[in-house]
């Protein structure tokens, strides 16, 4: 970053656009299809807030020069299209031009003066080829400089003083390790309830066609604004079909999404699609043998973001699909044949805009409800857990939530704090994301306890989430290095 901006300034310019600096959190339903809660974790501050060092450090000094140059170089003319020369030593030993190496040269008086003096030569240099070299400078003012360059960098002279290498950094932006401290205050009085698996047709929010109704359209249409919605049908096998043997449903959906299917209120299966795309996706489950009598099919459609893309990276310029948006069909056996019939064919579908839990308000929609004892293999799982807030320094520690089982969303004080799911990067057993940002802004400071609110729709035990204390502490022996998902420098 500092390689390229230094070229950038170099050639004259004024200003310097980031994307990003701070990583961001993606609150509520913020993220994109397929993105994580936390945005970017390599950028300068770290989406908790947090300095990630030694990155932030190094541009900073980076800034700092800039900042103190700025008055001089608004005034002097630009050097763009006056790039000079650069001499480096051959592999013979002599010196020769550099093909690949330029230098940028600033000289004059500026209205204002600047520490270095209201005279001064600023000159930029850059290296930008892959290897180091060893570069000669004839500056206009200062004579030869013969300084060494590591490969794809720049520097900044001034008055024939080097100011700042961007390939430099300077090992007090290292010294820093990660301290960390699990559960500094225990969540208590864990309770776990489950989402109804089922559409009542008299509810005022469930909403009659003779289709599933497309999800984004249904949230509109609805006023209300979740990543869930529920579809459900009754349905029997055609008489002229009988019995059905070895069954499986399709479901037509999105991609960025997840299906889970229940016959009779008994949960079938859930098939998810993790991906950042757009498009048509199948979603195929067993169901066994079906006899001749009348089942209810509920679905449960969860959305895992819209593509941010119009048009870019296979996302489409049309509107945003989401929930059941193709056929519904039943294949199986019939009387030794293949046989598959439709259930979009003017049949009753009711659909409900958001979870249950979601509309009534958890945990007051289940306080008649008796927990859970056992959740192990039940999905859809509503939980919740009072915790006071520990004390710590705002300034220099982050609060966080370890979450490593479920997928769902999370709230904190009544504030959605966007999805969670313990799916792990390629084909390793690191997570994708792990530690979740609490805000101060959201935690209770006078006593009161806090309310963790948890939807898990792959359910689970969620009593392994714990909260995290951590933050960076100077530390000589330490080294943090700036490199792409380097270890806790960013949780």
């Amino acid at each position: 970053v500092a390689y390229d901006g230094l070229k950038w300034f170099a050639r004259g310019g004024s200003h310097l656009n980031y994307y990003m600096w701070w990583g961001g959190y993606n609150r509520g339903r913020a993220a994109a299809g397929g993105v994580t809660n936390k945005y970017a974790s390599d950028v300068m501050l770290c989406p908790s807030g947090e300095r990630r060092e030694p990155k932030f450090g190094h541009l900073q000094a980076f800034h700092q020069i800039l900042t103190d140059l700025a008055p001089y170089l608004l005034e002097a003319r630009s050097a763009l299209f006056d790039n000079r020369p650069v001499w480096i030593m051959g592999p013979n030993g002599k010196w020769e031009k550099g093909q690949q190496q330029e230098m940028f040269v600033y000289s004059g008086h500026p209205k204002e003066g600047v520490e270095y003096g209201s005279q001064k030569e600023v000159v930029f240099v850059e290296n930008n080829a892959e290897g180091s070299v060893v570069a000669q400078l004839h500056l206009p003012a200062h004579g030869k400089q013969t300084i060494k360059m590591e490969g794809y960098s720049a520097v900044v002279l001034v008055n024939g003083m080097l100011m700042f290498d961007s390939a430099s950094v300077n090992p007090r932006m290292k010294a820093f390790r990660r301290d960390t401290i699990e559960s500094p205050a225990e969540l208590l009085d864990w309770k776990s309830y489950l989402e109804p698996a089922s559409v009542d047709s008299t509810d005022s929010r469930a909403r009659k066609s003779n289709a599933p109704i497309e999800q984004t359209e249904l949230m509109v249409s609805s006023h209300v604004s979740s990543d869930y919605a529920w579809y459900q049908t009754t349905f029997k096998t055609p008489s002229f079909f009988g019995a059905v043997q070895d069954a499986s449903i399709s479901i037509g959906a999105q991609s960025a999404s997840a299906i889970s299917v229940y016959i009779n209120e008994t949960h079938i299966g859930t098939q998810a699609d993790p991906h950042h795309e757009e498009g048509n996706i199948t979603f195929t489950f067993d169901l066994g043998d079906l006899s001749s009598t009348t089942y209810t099919l509920s679905i449960l459609s969860e959305n895992f973001g819209y593509g941010n893309e119009i048009g870019h990276w296979g996302a489409d310029t049309k509107a945003k699909t989401k929930g059941i948006t193709g056929s519904v069909v039943i294949t199986g056996t019939c009387k030794t044949k293949l046989c598959t019939f439709s259930l979009i064919d003017g049949r009753d579908w009711y659909s409900i805009a958001g979870l249950h839990g979601e509309h009534e308000g958890w945990p007051s929609t289940f306080t008649e409800q008796k927990p859970q004892e056992d959740i192990s293999e039940t999905p859809g799982v509503w939980s919740r857990a009072l915790f006071d807030t520990p004390s710590f320094d705002a300034s220099s520690q982050s609060l966080f939530l370890d979450i490593t089982t479920g997928r769902g969303h999370f709230w904190l004080n009544g504030h959605d704090l966007g999805r969670y799911w313990n799916i792990t990067k390629g084909q390793t057993i690191e997570y994708t994301q792990r530690y979740y940002y609490l805000p101060t802004d959201y935690l209770y400071s006078n006593g009161h306890l806090n309310e963790l609110t948890l939807f898990n729709s792959l359910g689970g035990d969620d009593s392994s989430t714990q909260l995290v204390l951590s933050g960076l502490v100077a530390d000589e022996s330490a080294s943090l290095e700036d490199l792409v998902d380097y270890p806790n420098a960013c949780l």
